[in-house]
């Protein structure tokens, strides 16, 4: 199911320039990709969504990607990415923050999540937030630590 995307006729190059990223492990989580797809669309209408498959994608989940009411060129699902690591969460994991590929490059902003989370439209734009936050410490990316949680997200 890897569509590669060409720069010249895609609809989805030049109209949108932010996206959501995420690397799925096929053994763990890949029953989210709908969801994931779905929540982000409906939350951020004019950004992209960008899935990252451990291995080929069931037949079932891409069955379910086709009922759901999000037109096709606001995804890209990249199976078969990075098999030749070895199968485990934590790779997933970390594999997501050193993403090199053609699809990713397209865009000028990449927020990098998890799949698990759902993405919900904030009182303040996502993207914004992080890209305020990227001009005040002058740095290409954006890591936020959140309050309380200790945990960080980024842009």
């Amino acid at each position: 199911m890897e569509r590669s995307i060409d720069t010249e006729t895609c609809p989805i190059i030049g109209d949108r320039d932010k996206c959501f990223v995420v690397v799925v492990d096929k053994t763990w989580y890949e029953g989210f990709i709908p969801f994931f797809i779905f929540f982000a669309n409906k939350s951020y209408p004019n950004a992209d969504i960008l899935v990252y498959v451990r291995g080929s994608l069931h037949e079932d989940i891409a069955t379910s990607i086709q009922h759901i009411d999000v037109p096709s060129d606001k995804y890209i699902i990249i199976e078969n990415w990075k098999t030749d690591y070895p199968a485990s969460p934590l790779f997933s994991k970390i594999s997501r923050w050193v993403i090199d590929d053609d699809n990713i490059r397209r865009y000028r902003y990449a927020y990098i999540g998890d799949i698990d989370i759902m993405i919900c439209q904030e009182a303040k734009d996502l993207f914004e937030s992080h890209i305020i936050h990227s001009e005040i410490i002058e740095l290409p990316y954006s890591n936020i630590v959140r309050p309380g949680g200790g945990f960080i997200c980024s842009l």
